[in-house]
């Protein structure tokens, strides 16, 4: 994904659905080959995806795969005619000089929605992490996509 001048933008930075949108390719020889789907992933979902297809004896229960925040998404390799409505999440800041940013944009986006809350982020220090400040919101941001076929 990258703005070509959609949203008055020009590079990947933003929250905004061309920029948040990679294709996913993914060839487990024997499998689904020359099939496409149109479930929403993630690119954590890769690794865990990896393991799983690998027949290393890992399995989503597994202590490793719990301990990733991506999901193993197999079962679409396996039949990409499934649907599963997964979700997927994005993060980008605003305002400010990096890495000292004063607003965070967290999105989530479903087959139909993507929701933005655009939040007050404390960019942390050498000693404490980055946080969202959550009681402080300046915009939220709601695209249904139904009708897209981006």
């Amino acid at each position: 994904g990258w703005h070509l001048g959609e949203q008055s933008m020009w590079a990947k930075y933003t929250n905004f659905e061309i920029a948040t949108r990679v294709p996913l390719i993914i060839r487990v020889p024997g499998l689904s080959e020359g099939q496409k789907s149109d479930v929403l992933v993630e690119q954590l979902d890769v690794f865990p995806t990896l393991i799983e297809a690998s027949g290393l004896g890992f399995k989503n229960d597994s202590n490793i795969t719990k301990q990733l925040e991506g999901k193993s998404v197999f079962d679409l390799i396996q039949d990409p005619k499934k649907f599963i409505d997964y979700k997927a999440y994005s993060q980008f800041p605003r305002g400010g000089k990096e890495p000292n940013f004063d607003v965070m944009g967290i999105s989530m986006r479903t087959t139909q929605w993507r929701y933005t809350e655009w939040l007050g982020w404390n960019a942390g220090s050498d000693t404490e992490a980055p946080y969202p400040i959550w009681t402080t919101k300046y915009g939220i941001e709601l695209y249904n996509h139904s009708n897209n076929t981006v």
